[in-house]
Formats: structure tokens, C-alpha cells, sequence
């Protein structure tokens, strides 16, 4: 009897049994929760493409530049609102076309708030422009692909100050940062890109002959604000007052020997 009882019990058959079962248990909730996690991270996509990456400008001084940079939406699968932002260059006057402002979104029947300069709708690729495109929408021509992108521009103006210096290169960074709603009140960790533009100063050509303007040393020894054709000129009055001046104190002299 007692020999039977051992073979049917087998503790250490039975507690690894149970070991096996929890480590099963284990794995299976951790592949459901990665499950889950993709499943959600898939569901809360949020997209920004943006072009150019990159504009330059040759303008005179009090000049106001127009930078037009073009946006799309086509891998996320809600809406994009983008947030316009210098990170570098000088301070001068700039604005944004449509400028910061905050509007207010039904998400999912609770009204939320988002701040933003314009927000990009989910797109796809079109093989043609419509005759009819939705407001706001232009497109851009595919660079690698077949069709064309829907896209919504920005416009950024930069005032080039008057007293700028002429042939001088100036550069600026600009940020687009878009955000997506995931839920009332909360919103996805941002996606962002950038665009440099570099600006140079320049003016009407033209060719004219630049005068010496060189002067030359005055009697006190201070500088006269005269050309070199002028000065030239003086010296040669200054020679003939000395001679003359020469000539009449020989004469003096001679005139004085004679007296005696």
C-alpha cells in the first residue's frame, strides 16, 4: 500500500508541473499585452511630411521674403496640428500665415482645445489633380512615385532689416512639430521636422571709377580732405610762393650789398 501511495503522489513531479503551467501563464499575458500595445500603437498613428526642406533668397535690404513650405498627412490615420517655430537666426520681423492661434475640436463628444498655426487631415496619394480641390488644398508633384500629394502651405514672412549689410549671408531654422488627439485631453507624443532658410543681401549691379581719396599732410601736420588731383595742385601754388618769396629777399639782399 504504502509503496502504491508514492508512485501516484510524486511531489516533485507535481511542483514542476505547477512551474511549467505559471511560466506558460506568464508568457501568454506578455504576448497578449504586446498585442495590445501594437495594437493601440497602430490606432494612434500621427503623421507630418513636409516640403521643401530647404529655401534660399537674394534680396535687397527692407525687402519682405516669402517662404511658402507645404505639409501632408499620408500615414497616420488622424489629424496632424502643427505648431511653427524659429529655432535659430537673427531676430528680425516675422510672421506666419495662418498664424498661432488656438482652436477647439469635438473629440469624440467632449470639446478639447489645441493650439496650433493649421492642422493636415489624413490624405492619400492622387494620380490627378481635381478639378475641384477642397479649400485650402493644393498639390505637389510626387517625388518618386506616380500622382500627386494633397498638401496645405504655410506661409512664412521675413523682413530683411533696411540697415542690413549688403552681400551678407543670413541663416534661420524653422521647427513644424505636430501633435495628434488620441483621446479627450490627451495627445500623442509630438512628431517634428525642419527647414533652413538662408538669406543674402544684395543690390542693383553696378560699375563706376572710385576716387583716391587719399589726402595729404598740411602744414601743421594734420590731414587735408582733398583728392590726390588737389593736392597736387596746392603743392604746386605752395612752390611758387616759396620762389617767389626767394626771389624778392635776393633782391632785397643784392639791393642792400650796392647801398653799402
Amino acid at each position: 500500500m504504502l509503496k502504491n501511495h508514492n508512485k501516484i503522489f510524486k511531489p516533485n513531479l507535481f511542483f514542476s508541473k505547477m512551474k511549467r503551467g505559471k511560466s506558460n501563464l506568464i508568457f501568454s499575458i506578455l504576448i497578449l499585452s504586446t498585442m495590445l500595445f501594437s495594437l493601440t500603437f497602430v490606432e494612434s498613428a500621427c503623421s507630418l511630411g513636409a516640403t521643401p526642406l530647404g529655401a534660399g533668397a537674394k534680396v535687397k535690404p527692407g525687402t519682405e521674403v516669402l517662404v511658402t513650405w507645404n505639409f501632408y498627412n499620408l500615414y497616420g490615420d488622424r489629424t496632424t496640428h502643427i505648431t511653427i517655430t524659429k529655432t535659430s537666426g537673427p531676430n528680425w520681423d516675422i510672421r506666419y500665415e495662418p498664424e498661432f492661434h488656438e482652436e477647439q475640436y469635438d473629440i469624440s463628444g467632449v470639446i478639447s482645445p489645441m493650439n496650433e498655426n493649421l492642422a493636415i487631415e489624413t490624405s492619400s496619394v492622387v494620380l490627378e489633380i481635381p478639378a475641384n480641390p477642397p479649400e485650402g488644398v493644393t498639390y505637389v508633384k510626387h517625388p518618386s512615385k506616380d500622382g500627386y500629394i494633397p498638401v496645405k502651405q504655410l506661409k512664412i514672412y521675413i523682413k530683411v532689416p533696411e540697415n542690413a549689410k549688403l552681400w551678407e549671408n543670413t541663416g534661420f531654422t524653422f521647427q513644424a512639430k505636430g501633435d495628434c488627439f488620441t483621446e479627450p485631453g490627451a495627445v500623442i507624443p509630438a512628431v517634428a521636422t525642419e527647414m533652413k532658410v538662408n538669406i543674402t543681401t544684395t543690390t542693383d549691379f553696378y560699375e563706376k571709377k572710385v576716387d583716391d581719396e587719399k589726402g595729404i599732410l598740411s602744414l601743421t601736420g594734420g590731414i587735408i580732405g582733398v583728392n590726390l588731383t588737389t593736392g597736387l595742385s596746392l603743392f604746386a601754388i605752395l612752390a611758387v610762393l616759396v620762389i617767389v618769396f626767394l626771389i624778392i629777399k635776393m633782391k632785397k639782399k643784392t639791393k642792400s650789398n650796392f647801398s653799402y
